[in-house]
């Protein structure tokens, strides 16, 4: 910023205070969100992180080579939106919380910032927040919230709305292909002649009655308007409306704990596949 002062000026130039007065073509509100910060007024908190704010930072950083505000607003978007499963799975309470605390439009406001300041890498954490906490109604219809008194209604832009829900029509069959490829016995017989790894010869013969319930649990997932890719088999059961049933056999619960696991983990790293980021981005 000090260069802006520092450029030669007119000797008829205006001045106040004998300092050159300096024309911008930012925002008036980003340079008073840029002087908050510089001086102290707002403190980046990451109990309720102000989205506008990181707009301002990506756009003022960049523009002016700011390095700090840009590498913290990154930092910031990236601890909430990771690009390891683990660590998306434990932000979920943050994101959420952050969410409620601005009128649940949160999420959005993120991906939006994302497509504006060319940050992919964030976007496959975000996009499945998104559909974890918002129905596809919800997300085609907007969040409505207030600004400065009046009513706005915030939407993802046309392109972010296009690859969202592309990705959110692929995602969930794709992760319920790879669940069932896991389960499939490996033999020379396909479609519609598959074996699966439950039951297994040697356990009780309640494993062969739970796991059709199991398949039938896991297609109905599809059918959800919303969705919440658990971790694990039992929170399926626990959210579902299904009775309490009694558990399979060790060796086939093992069978199924891993199929999904290993399901879950691929459907997470083919994600910006899905989402065809490399082509929306132009990343080669």
């Amino acid at each position: 910023m000090k260069d802006c002062f520092s450029c030669p000026q007119p000797s008829d130039a205006p001045m106040v205070d004998d300092c050159p007065v300096v024309h911008l073509s930012d925002s008036a509100e980003d340079i008073d969100k840029l002087c908050a910060l510089l001086y102290g007024v707002y403190h980046l908190n990451s109990e309720s992180v102000d989205t506008s704010y990181l707009a301002m930072m990506m756009r003022i950083g960049r523009k002016y080579e700011i390095a700090s505000l840009t590498s913290t607003a990154l930092n910031y978007m990236q601890h909430l939106f990771p690009s390891t499963l683990q660590e998306w799975d434990n932000r979920q309470g943050e994101v959420s919380r952050l969410s409620d605390n601005q009128d649940n439009a949160f999420i959005f406001d993120i991906i939006n910032l994302a497509y504006e300041s060319h940050v992919p890498s964030i976007l496959p954490a975000a996009f499945l927040s998104l559909w974890r906490n918002y129905t596809i109604e919800s997300i085609l219809s907007g969040i409505q919230r207030r600004k400065d008194g009046q009513p706005l209604v915030t939407i993802l832009g046309p392109q972010a709305m296009h690859d969202c829900l592309r990705g959110r029509m692929t995602f969930l069959p794709d992760f319920l292909h790879r669940v069932a490829g896991h389960l499939e016995k490996p033999g020379e017989y396909g479609y519609p002649f598959r074996e699966y790894q439950i039951p297994d010869y040697g356990c009780e013969d309640i494993c062969s009655k739970i796991f059709p319930d199991l398949l039938v649990l896991l297609l109905e997932l599809a059918k959800n308007e919303s969705f919440q890719f658990h971790q694990g088999i039992d929170e399926i059961w626990t959210d579902s409306e299904e009775p309490c049933k009694p558990p399979l056999c060790t060796e086939c619960k093992y069978q199924l704990d891993s199929a999904f696991d290993n399901g879950r983990n691929e459907a997470w790293e083919g994600l910006p596949i899905l989402l065809q980021l490399d082509q929306t981005f132009k990343v080669s």
